[in-house]
């Protein structure tokens, strides 16, 4: 199970260093009379990838931490995935909804900011789960 968290965290952070990078800031360029329609495309491609892959990530995550509950690295790699889902839910879910009715600069630089609460999170969690395997 250690070396399957490990693949799905590489995943996911490979996922998400293209959306801060790449995505996001390519956000910024599309031409405010095809935003709407860029962006619910984005929308309803990147959802279906990312969702079941977290869901997969936190089940064995969960797991692992169940077995061995007094690992600290593993208490760690919980919390990261826990603070994960907490800046996806109430921060960027909002503000992808937000987006959806149409371009707007100041959403758009908040949602590459706030981003990097889960790219530094699973980038952390990535080493978290070389050092467990």
């Amino acid at each position: 199970m250690l070396l399957i968290n490990l693949i799905l965290n590489g995943i996911l952070m490979g996922i998400i260093l293209m959306t801060q990078f790449v995505s996001y800031p390519l956000l910024k360029s599309i031409p405010e009379n095809s935003f709407t329609n860029y962006h619910a495309t984005y929308t309803r491609y990147i959802a279906p990838l990312v969702g079941p892959l977290m869901v997969f990530e936190l089940t064995i995550i969960s797991l692992l931490t169940f077995q061995d509950a007094t690992d600290t690295l593993l208490i760690a790699s919980t919390a990261l995935v826990i603070l994960i889902w907490l800046s996806t839910i109430f921060i960027q879910v909002p503000l992808h909804n937000k987006l959806a009715a149409g371009h707007d600069s100041k959403k758009i630089n908040r949602l590459i900011q706030s981003n990097w609460i889960r790219t530094l999170c699973w980038t952390i969690k990535f080493t978290l789960a070389l050092m467990l395997l």
